[in-house]
């Protein structure tokens, strides 16, 4: 293949890549933003154990130079740490998220959520006017069986809004059973209407790689 033809290609490819992160309904999806270190994500809504960390061990983003890590809460059984922002919407409301997560071997996640390990999901909840979660889907984007020291992309998650619905949250969370140790990290957030949510083909790490 031609250098001109390799160059359009990756031209073409950052063009569409450019598109649909422009349709990201996320502030601060990769976490850039803010300052890094034992600090709630910049943008985002956090509870429990949910921090924007920089790049060191055992902290290695999927792009950029930062990511969010989480883990439990040691509070009693089934307890959750997570991230979520949230936007109006209504009845018919179509949205899709995914993501990318991983854990390090140094700090790792053990056994897998059908086990009793800790695991990490996305999700797409729906709530009424009184604040009462309506409608929700959601996917598991990490446990222990997962390879260490992986960015894993999780594949898409749709849902649709039903009536009553006056606002959406996406979420990431981290759910602790009883008392595992282990950490989970996620990067690269994705949520928009239905059909703006790139996929891993179309994703800037892919581009990048097309570089040398």
């Amino acid at each position: 293949m031609s250098k001109k033809i390799i160059v359009c290609v990756i031209t073409l490819l950052m063009v569409t890549a450019v598109s649909v992160s422009a349709q990201n309904l996320l502030l601060n999806p990769g976490f850039e933003n803010g300052p890094a270190g034992g600090v709630s994500p910049t943008d985002w809504t956090a509870f429990g154990n949910a921090y924007q960390e920089g790049s060191y061990d055992p902290f290695y983003p999927h792009s950029g130079t930062q990511l969010c890590s989480m883990y439990g809460n040691w509070s009693g059984p089934y307890n959750v740490s997570g991230i979520f922002q949230e936007f109006t919407c209504s009845e018919g409301d179509e949205y899709e998220m995914a993501c990318w997560a991983r854990y390090s071997s140094n700090d790792p996640m053990i056994g897998s959520q059908a086990e009793g390990g800790n695991w990490m999901v996305q999700k797409i909840a729906f709530f009424d006017a009184g604040n009462n979660e309506i409608h929700a889907v959601e996917s598991i984007i990490l446990d222990g069986s997962f390879t260490a020291d992986t960015w894993h992309y999780s594949g898409g998650i749709n849902a649709t809004a039903p009536a009553n619905t006056v606002k959406v949250q996406a979420l990431v969370l981290y759910i602790q059973p009883d008392a595992d140790g282990g950490a989970g990290h996620v990067d690269d957030v994705a949520f928009g209407e239905a059909g703006t949510v790139p996929t891993e083909k179309t994703s800037w790490g892919k581009i990048k790689s097309m570089v040398k």
